[in-house]
């Protein structure tokens, strides 16, 4: 369920400041590092989480797991597929910018469980569980994608590509958008009769992108 709370923040953020960031994306760019920053201090403080449960559960938890980034994402993607309508083609006009918002938070992310499982990885492999390995490689490989994807949705330097190597940079997307997917059903599966509704609304959600997303191809 907290992909889906993620989901609906994410929508009234947009909603609320899509002219905005269309007009000057920078200092929402900040302000997705500044919520970085806060969340890896907040998240390493475990007396603040158990003396104040609301910010643990409405603060970190849409944090947590990398579910606003992921969220920001969605909404990327879906753009791409979805009928292009008047709400649908304003948020088309700041796709890159909602992309790069969502990649800073992900690296938030990244950095804070990175400390852990990454280290783990790169010092001792063999004391991580099959399904934690299995995820970190995971996460390895997704970040060598989401760097330069991030990188060449800046304006600055899209504008320097050539346009055929950015479209073809820009595919990988869609791998990065279906590794999330099985990021996160590997880390489900160890305790997967806690979690079954968590995947069915995952599978909802990337199942019916794949849907439209063949619709989109074959038209």
């Amino acid at each position: 369920m907290i992909l889906v709370e993620s989901i609906i923040i994410v929508l009234l953020f947009v909603a609320l400041f899509k002219n905005l960031i269309k007009r000057n994306p920078v200092p929402f760019y900040i302000l997705a590092v500044l919520i970085n920053f806060m969340y890896i201090k907040i998240a390493s403080m475990p007396m603040v989480k158990e003396l104040n449960p609301a910010i643990s559960k409405y603060i970190l938890g849409p944090l947590n797991r990398g579910a606003i980034g992921t969220a920001f994402i969605i909404l990327v993607m879906y753009i791409g597929v979805l009928k292009k309508d008047q709400f649908v083609r304003e948020l088309m006009q700041i796709r890159g910018e909602l992309a790069i918002i969502g990649s800073i938070i992900i690296f938030g992310h990244n950095i804070l469980f990175g400390k852990i499982f990454f280290v783990q990885f790169f010092t001792d492999m063999s004391s991580l569980e099959p399904l934690k390995l299995a995820a970190t490689i995971i996460s390895l490989v997704m970040i060598a994608i989401l760097i330069p994807l991030c990188l060449t949705s800046f304006k600055t330097i899209r504008k320097k590509m050539n346009p055929s190597s950015w479209k073809k940079l820009q595919k990988l997307a869609y791998v990065f958008f279906y590794l999330i997917f099985i990021h996160v059903i590997i880390l489900y599966f160890g305790h997967i009769k806690d979690k079954v509704l968590d995947v069915v609304i995952y599978i909802l959600i990337w199942g019916y992108y794949t849907i439209k997303l063949v619709q989109k191809k074959s038209n």
